[in-house]
């Protein structure tokens, strides 16, 4: 079988299953045209790393490409068409570069007061009490909006401070800042005692 052939193959089996698998059949394509008349089986280690390598690709495509072509391989190894994957050895971690950022009060205060001026227009689904119960309650857990967004009633036990977090094939609880239970009903009640409930619930940069 040429590599050409069970690239179509595969893309097509994959897409015939529902799923829309765009971008790595493009990466697929991509290695097809490269070693187009090559037969499946002959296809090298090196071959596959001299694809990833391309000059300016960014460490988190190259790891995606090598993911597509790691599955690709594997299929073919399953069906009986290769004796063994032709993968180089994975590249390792990337440094983390990433720096997270605290929100001093003051900024916190300031996205807070913000919060009844960007919800004046009338097209706004939500009231500006409801957005900063809603910017506390995400600063306090850690949430992402759409976790938060997703919670019942149901699964939140403000006696213990506790929240669901969501991951991938499981769900975890996650810690609730002291006070932060009473904060969105003490701020939607009075708004005036958001400076307090703010220092009470959670903990932020003092500059």
């Amino acid at each position: 079988m040429k590599l050409v052939d069970a690239v179509d193959m595969y893309v097509l089996r994959r897409q015939t299953t529902g799923q829309k698998f765009q971008s790595p059949a493009v990466a697929l394509r991509a290695f097809s045209r490269r070693y187009r008349n090559r037969p499946l089986q002959a296809i090298t280690p090196t071959e596959v790393k001299q694809f990833l390598d391309v000059p300016q690709t960014e460490p988190a495509t190259w790891r995606r490409k090598y993911g597509v072509l790691r599955d690709f391989f594997t299929y073919w190894r399953c069906r009986g068409k290769l004796n063994t994957i032709p993968m180089p050895p994975g590249a390792p971690k990337g440094k983390q570069t990433f720096v997270p950022h605290i929100y001093s009060r003051r900024e916190i205060r300031l996205l807070l007061d913000a919060a009844s001026r960007c919800q004046r227009n009338v097209e706004c689904r939500i009231s500006a009490i409801t957005l900063r119960a809603l910017l506390l309650f995400l600063y306090g857990t850690g949430l992402r909006v759409g976790e938060a967004l997703r919670l019942q009633l149901a699964d939140v036990n403000l006696d213990n401070s506790v929240h669901p977090q969501y991951e991938v094939l499981q769900i975890q609880t996650c810690p609730v800042g002291n006070g932060c239970g009473s904060a969105p009903s003490e701020i939607s009640g009075h708004p005036g005692k958001m400076e307090s409930a703010l220092s009470a619930s959670f903990p932020v940069a003092t500059a």
